[in-house]
């Protein structure tokens, strides 16, 4: 894992240069012939051939990150499967964060919902009802159960802001169009080693 390591205190040095901040989050993979790569999401601001140029260790593509409708959920569950056959992990987190993301504040009680009348509306998919309640966001994905112990109606729901008119897009709270640790992504990089197959982990690479 030193060569990330190498790659980042490059990029971070190029960040500092031109009064930038660098956030990032990485995660390491083993492909299916014992090579080891990385996935990065990183702050925008340093152009992304450079990016590459700076990573020198064989094969390395950045991509501008594009926004589905559920944001980049399906970027991030991707970028933290590191599990191999066995089950093992060949690092020692899923993903590894820069130390000035912030976590997201988690919600566990909205008062919003008073009744078991609204809280049907909602999981019966009335629109109507979720913009009255979120008028600034849109559903991207909703998965509502009924407890047949208790009668309740639990709803898990993803939201994702939507841009209003007069409101600038780049100046968004943190509860915006970020991804799940507070990046408001430009870049996504993949890179891989031109070594051989890599060693046990926590070996080098």
């Amino acid at each position: 894992m030193k060569d990330i390591q190498r790659w980042l205190r490059r990029v971070r040095y190029r960040f500092r240069k031109q009064g930038l901040t660098m956030k990032y989050i990485w995660s390491m993979e083993r492909s299916g012939k014992g090579r080891y790569h990385f996935h990065v999401v990183l702050s925008g601001g340093i152009d992304r051939d450079e990016l590459e140029q700076l990573w020198g260790l064989g094969y390395a593509n950045s991509k501008r990150l594009q926004f589905d409708r559920s944001g980049l959920t399906a970027l991030s569950r991707y970028m933290t499967k590191n599990y191999d056959e066995d089950g093992d992990r060949p690092a020692y987190r899923a993903y590894n964060p820069s130390k000035n993301l912030i976590d997201p504040e988690p919600t566990y009680n909205d008062s919003r919902v008073r009744s078991r009348r609204r809280a049907a509306e909602l999981a019966d998919m009335d629109w109507n009802a979720w913009r009255e309640l979120y008028p600034d966001y849109e559903v991207a994905d909703l998965q509502p159960f009924t407890s047949d112990e208790y009668g309740s109606i639990y709803i898990f729901a993803r939201l994702r802001r939507t841009e209003r008119k007069g409101r600038n897009p780049h100046e968004r709270k943190r509860t915006g169009r970020t991804d799940p640790a507070g990046i408001p992504g430009q870049r996504g990089l993949s890179g891989g080693n031109r070594a051989g197959p890599a060693p046990a982990p926590g070996g080098k690479h």
